[in-house]
C-alpha cells in the first residue's frame, strides 16, 4: 500500500521543490524507483541514483530501463546501515524514517550526514503534521518495524544528533519535504549501533 501510495504522491513531490538545482540524488532505500523516475521525468538535467537491497534495487533498474531513463538513472545495491555514496547533491529519504525505531533512524541520518558532508543536502519526505490521528498508524509502525511517526521538532533533534541542521520545509500536497543539511560546526562520526541494535538488513 505505502508503495502506491508513493507512486500517486510522486509527481507532486517532484513538482514542488526544485530537484534540478542537486544535479544529482541518491534515493537511499528508493524501492522500485517510483520517486526517482517522477523526478528525473520532471527535471530534464538531474541525474539519480536508487539505492536498495538487490531484490529492489533489481526491480528499480527494470523500472528505470522501461521508462527510458538508464542514461540518467540507475539502480545500486546497497543499506542504508552501511557507509553511502559521497558526491551526490541530495540524499533523500522518502517515507523511510517513519519505518525505524530512533536508534536504527540514527544510524541511517548519520550515515547520510557523512555522505553529504560539507555542501550536499539530505531530504526526507514525510508526513510529520498528523499529530493525534497518527496514533493507529503509530501503532502499526510499531507492530510491524518498531518505527513510529514523528513531529518534526523529534525528527529535528534526532537529525541534529547525527550532524545535521534544519533547513527548508516546502509542503508538497499530503508531505513534507524536509531539507537537512551538514552541520559546519561539527561532524559527528558514525557511531556503532547502540548495543543490542543490529543491523535488521543482515540474514539472520
Amino acid at each position: 500500500m505505502i508503495g502506491r501510495q508513493l507512486t500517486a504522491e510522486a509527481p507532486s513531490l517532484a513538482a514542488t521543490y526544485d530537484w534540478s538545482a542537486l544535479g544529482e540524488v541518491i534515493d537511499v532505500g528508493g524501492g522500485d524507483g517510483s520517486l526517482l523516475i517522477a523526478l528525473l521525468r520532471a527535471h530534464p538535467t538531474l541525474r539519480g541514483t536508487v539505492l536498495d537491497l538487490a531484490s529492489p534495487a533489481a526491480t528499480a533498474a527494470r523500472a528505470l530501463a522501461s521508462a527510458g531513463l538508464a542514461d540518467r538513472g540507475r539502480a545500486q545495491i546497497g543499506s542504508f546501515f552501511e557507509p553511502l555514496p559521497a558526491g551526490a547533491g541530495g540524499y533523500i529519504l522518502s517515507r523511510l524514517t517513519s519505518d525505524w525505531d530512533d536508534d536504527h533512524l540514527l544510524r541511517i541520518l548519520r550515515n547520510c550526514a557523512h555522505a553529504a558532508w560539507p555542501n550536499a543536502k539530505v531530504l526526507v519526505v514525510e508526513d510529520t503534521e498528523r499529530g493525534s490521528a497518527s496514533t493507529e498508524h503509530d501503532l502499526r509502525m510499531l507492530a510491524y518495524f518498531l518505527g513510529r511517526e514523528r513531529s518534526l521538532d523529534r525528527l529535528t533533534d534526532l537529525a541534529h544528533q547525527a550532524g545535521l541542521a534544519l533547513g527548508t520545509v516546502t509542503p508538497a500536497r499530503f508531505r513534507s519535504i524536509i531539507e537537512f543539511l551538514p552541520d559546519q560546526t561539527r561532524r559527528t562520526p558514525v557511531d556503532d549501533l547502540p548495543a543490542g541494535t543490529a543491523d535488521p538488513t543482515r540474514g539472520a
